[in-house]
């Protein structure tokens, strides 16, 4: 029932006193069918319609309905059209595109009326169509003739009438086609030649309505009786308003009006019938609901008609609203099994009207109306003693509806009217038990007025004390105690009011107090006394428990214990939410059971202890539990025991025996799908009142009765890789679908067919968009998945090849599924290579081929066997002759190996006496490096001498005297001889290393060479003020 919301038109329509809120016409008989409310559904050529005149609408065997237009022909399922047209490249294609009407076919295809190719037939089976004359061998006025008018009896046997070319008979089972033409000078011929409409009654007689005429068929006799009908000829070829009820009534029209002919006792009455402007109606459609009841299409709209009072009401168009008839000029109407009217118009395409909606009365404003309620927005109701209704208005308004007269008494302005009354709209509304009748305002305290609506007096001055006296004057909630006590929950708490002595007593939360009443204000129908004394409060911030210490004195004078009770978010016994805001207590049905309303915590059951308050068990209902939302406004219980909600997102009904939830929204009847803070009651005789922001409801819950037509469930489309699969289409070579995929029982598919989908629709027509739908594929899903009217298809990839049955389920908007389910068998071929007999086939020639090989490999181990055996007696002795040459050879390489060994050892010594020289070498070097650093060392010392004093010759050499000169070149030769000793000692070293030199050892005076070295460097230390000392001892080393 998830349908979106639609406004509710109640304008134009003629005798439709639903302007104020009831659900009956007056002049219409009181039986069980209410006349539909002005909501209708609009389908033209941007939803798929092949185009907007549309002449016939029928429903098949199937489900399906059908729209013949003057451009094609149309198949709905409820979602989708599917349109037909004239190909000349398609011989089996719909002859002609101008059509004017249709009959379904007992086989479950269609006859079809053209404009200039006489009837046609839609087989269902294969989607295709078929001219009725080429099953006849003679040629035939039906051929290209003008149809008007197509009526299969009940013997199967068709009857077709024409425009000029007369009536014809089709006997089905023999083929055989009769004519009927006019005869002007015989009574018993047919009175003419244009035939508009055929039908039979309950005997089975045909009856045609021709231009001026009514006339019946006696097949005993084979002639016509005629009956004239008063009135000019009628010559427009819309007209086709010819039915016979159950009674054998036989209905149709004239320009003087409606036609009433008594077939039983061939009675004739004429009945004007007058729209607005005073004309009489011009009908040219007429269809049947029900025993009761007539439907006309006119030019001047849609109009029900009463048959026992005479009365009807008028739908017309109205500019500007999405949900208005679309056009005034109805030319072809059906009701559909599921109970939609659908009216095809002159140019606008198709309007559909749901005839049986649940039975909400609907109370809103109306501008052009006196006797309407004062606005839409509703804060408060109540049903007084008298069960007339009070109303409050956020505007600030107070309506009385008096339920006997059902006159609107405004009592109070709207605010700011300060002659009517105060500036504060009502909250709340009580009657006490003296009669007064009290509403609590928002802002301006506490109106009293008597039953009459004349305004007693005004209570302000009691709550405006302190800094919060503003505060105070905001009112939610009033309620009066058995000792005649008010209590009054304000937006600062919960004030105990004595009207008797005038006295006021306030409760006000306490953060650091466990006794004081949870925090924030009071909410709308949130004060409630229980069996047992104690008095339960809802405020913004939780619920408080007040047990009072007595039960005998006056409330207003004893303590209390109270007790909070307030979310805790891992404990699951504790309220959904803290915010609560209504409440419902009921002292005979459940004692110990208090139902709490909260902002998005859901609707919390409350099952408590009568003396103990740490006693309590909560249970919530919320989104998951079926509620359509969880912000509860208000909440009633109706004689049955069930709980009624008013939330944020319609109406939801739960009963608690079976925890079955319903819901219900704007598309059913209510005001809106939002409802309102505190507005709701029950009136004397149980029926419920909800308010919201389009105005409010009244019903009686035993006349909400849910929708129980299951739908019919078809599947409308098959597709591979996305792509449609039309009948006898090639995929890979192969043919798919023999029939249409509704009449396909089963389907082959390469395993190469990757993605496939099924699309199906339930035909139930009220709300389709609320359809729901369950599918499985046995052999691949586990559980059935659930859909909405949006997503009617099953997609499966990548199925293994195999054999899988797809099953669909489907109910209507109110939940009502089908009893049966819909299946087709999917077979998905393997591949040849995984296919059985290919598998088995293969396991054989494998193991023919190991029982051939094993046989083969058997043969030639035999014969290599004996091959191997004289190659074995060969090689053994041809083996034993080189073993013994092994062995001499093994001798041989034995005493080798001893020589090896040798040598090798001679090797080992040669390579330790080359380790040992190259140790002595690289010692050698190393001493080699070290000398020459002493030598070069010991060489700079005399050659820099002697180059000093070769320069002091050379540049002082005129300065020095002789004796000078001799000391400088006496050193210089002294150096000089130093350094040549040093060059012969370096000679000698080396001759001695490369063995030249014979070591002939003698006694050398160390004394001597030490000497001769200080002498050598002497002069230089004394310029660096250096002293040489030899204190060596005169020694020699041998």
């Amino acid at each position: 029932m998830n349908r979106s919301n639609y406004k509710r038109i109640l304008s134009y329509l003629f005798l439709f006193p639903f302007l104020i809120g009831i659900n009956t016409l007056s002049g219409f008989s009181q039986r069980d069918f209410k006349p539909p409310k002005y909501n209708f559904t609009n389908y033209s050529i941007k939803d798929g319609l092949s185009q907007q005149i549309v002449r016939s609408i029928c429903q098949d065997s199937t489900g399906f309905l059908w729209f013949a237009t003057e451009d094609g022909l149309n198949r709905f399922d409820g979602y989708d059209f599917i349109n037909y047209y004239f190909d000349r490249t398609n011989n089996k294609s719909l002859p002609d595109n101008f059509l004017y009407t249709l009959e379904p076919a007992s086989d479950g295809g269609l006859w079809i009326g053209t404009n200039s190719h006489g009837v046609a037939k839609f087989n269902h089976l294969t989607n295709t169509f078929s001219s009725l004359t080429d099953e006849i061998d003679e040629d035939s006025d039906l051929t290209d003739a003008r149809v008007y008018a197509i009526y299969e009896d009940n013997e199967q046997n068709l009857w077709v009438g024409t425009f000029n070319r007369g009536l014809f008979y089709y006997n089905t089972k023999t083929k055989l086609l009769s004519s009927f033409k006019n005869e002007p000078h015989s009574e018993s011929t047919l009175p003419s030649n244009t035939i508009f409409s055929i039908g039979a009654d309950n005997s089975g007689k045909i009856w045609f309505r021709t231009d001026r005429h009514l006339a019946s068929f006696d097949k005993k006799t084979n002639t016509f009786i005629s009956k004239p009908l008063p009135g000019t000829l009628i010559n427009a070829d819309f007209t086709n308003n010819l039915i016979i009820d159950a009674r054998d009534i036989l209905w149709t029209s004239t320009e003087q009006g409606l036609v009433k002919y008594n077939i039983k006792k061939d009675d004739l009455e004429i009945i004007p019938l007058y729209n607005d402007n005073g004309k009489v109606i011009e009908i040219i459609e007429i269809i049947e609901q029900n025993t009761d009841y007539l439907w006309f299409g006119s030019y001047s709209g849609l109009y029900l008609y009463d048959k026992e009072t005479g009365k009807s009401l008028n739908y017309k168009k109205i500019s500007n609203e999405k949900n208005s008839l679309s056009q005034d000029v109805i030319i072809s109407m059906h009701i559909d099994n599921t109970g939609s009217l659908w009216a095809g118009t002159g140019s606008s395409g198709i309007s559909k009207l749901n005839l049986y909606t649940k039975n909400f009365q609907h109370y809103s404003y109306h501008p052009e109306s006196r006797n309407t309620i004062s606005g839409n927005l509703i804060r408060a109701l109540y049903v007084d003693s008298n069960n007339n209704i009070w109303v409050g208005h956020v505007s600030g308004a107070i309506d009385i509806i008096f339920r006997d007269s059902q006159k609107i008494l405004p009592i109070k302005k709207q605010a700011g009217d300060k002659t009517e009354g105060v500036l504060g709209f009502p909250t709340s509304i009580m009657e006490r038990k003296n009669g007064e009748i009290w509403v609590a305002t928002w802002g301006e305290g506490i109106l009293i007025y008597n039953l009459d609506g004349k305004l007693i007096k005004q209570l302000r001055a009691i709550f405006m004390s302190g800094d919060s006296k503003d505060l105070d004057l905001i009112i939610h909630c009033i309620r009066e105690d058995r000792f005649g006590n008010i209590w009054i929950g304000t937006e600062t708490g919960l004030v105990l009011y004595d009207p008797l002595r005038k006295r006021t007593r306030k409760f006000a939360h306490d953060p650091d107090n466990n006794n004081s009443i949870t925090a924030f204000g009071v909410q709308s129908n949130s004060i409630h006394f229980d069996k047992y004394g104690n008095i339960w409060v809802g405020t913004w911030g939780g619920l408080s428990r007040f047990m009072p210490y007595s039960l005998t004195e006056n409330s207003f004078d004893i303590e209390y214990k109270i007790t909070q009770y307030l979310n805790e978010s891992n404990n699951p016994n504790s309220l959904g939410d803290n915010r609560v805001i209504s409440m419902w207590y009921h002292e005979k049905s459940n004692p110990n059971e208090l139902l709490v309303g909260t902002y998005g915590g859901g609707l919390n059951r409350i099952i408590f202890d009568s003396y103990n308050p740490d006693s309590l068990k909560v249970f919530v209902y919320g989104r998951s539990e079926g509620l359509s939302n969880s912000v509860i406004y208000t909440i009633e219980c109706d004689s049955e025991g069930n709980i009624w909600l008013g939330t944020n997102r319609g109406l939801s009904k739960i009963e608690p025996k079976t925890g079955n939830v319903s819901n219900y929204f704007e598309n059913d009847g209510l005001q809106s799908d939002q409802f309102y803070w505190g507005a709701s009651s029950i009136s004397n005789n149980g029926e419920l009142l909800f308010g919201g922001v389009n105005g409010f409801n009244l019903f009686d819950p035993k006349d909400i009765v849910e929708d129980t037509i299951r739908p019919e469930l078809v599947f409308t489309d098959f597709k591979i890789f996305n792509k449609s699969i039309n009948i006898n289409e090639k995929i890979d070579g192969n043919v798919i679908l023999n029939a249409d995929i509704n009449n396909t029982e089963k389907i082959r598919l390469d395993y190469n067919s990757k993605v496939i989908s099924f699309e199906f629709a339930a035909l139930h027509y009220v709300y389709p968009q609320d359809n729901r739908y369950k599918y499985m594929l046995e052999g691949f899903d586990n559980d059935w998945i659930e859909v909405g009217g949006n997503k009617r298809s099953a997609t499966y990839t990548n199925l293994e090849p195999g054999n899988y049955t797809l099953k669909v389920k489907a109910s209507n908007y109110d939940g009502a599924w089908t009893q049966k389910t819909k299946s087709i068998q999917i077979n998905i071929v393997p591949p040849v290579w995984r296919t059985k007999w290919f598998i088995v086939t293969s396991i054989i020639l494998v193991l023919l081929l190991l029982v051939l090989f094993f046989r083969y490999r058997t043969k030639q181990i035999i014969r290599m066997n004996r091959m191997l055996e004289k190659r074995v007696r060969f090689r053994t002795n041809e083996l034993s002759e080189k073993n013994n040459q092994l062995v001499k050879q093994a001798e041989q390489l034995n005493n080798a190996n001893i020589t090896l060994k040798e040598k090798q050892q001679q090797v080992q010594e040669q390579a330790e006496t080359l380790f040992k020289q190259r140790n002595e070498l690289e010692k050698a070097n190393q001493i080699k490096d070290k000398l020459f650093s002493i030598i070069g060392h010991d060489l700079r010392n005399p050659i820099n001498n002697a180059k000093g004093y070769v320069d002091l010759l050379k540049y002082r050499y005129k300065q020095y005297d002789d004796e000078k000169k001799k000391t400088i070149i006496s050193s210089l030769s002294n150096a000089i001889e130093s350094t040549y000793n040093l060059l012969i000692t370096l000679l000698n070293w080396s001759g001695n290393e490369h063995g030249q030199v014979l070591f002939e050892p003698n006694p050398y005076i160390i004394n001597d060479v030490i000497a001769e070295n200080i002498e050598l460097v002497e002069k230089t230390a004394k310029r660096k003020k250096i002293q040489l000392i030899n204190n060596t001892k005169e020694c020699s080393i041998n």
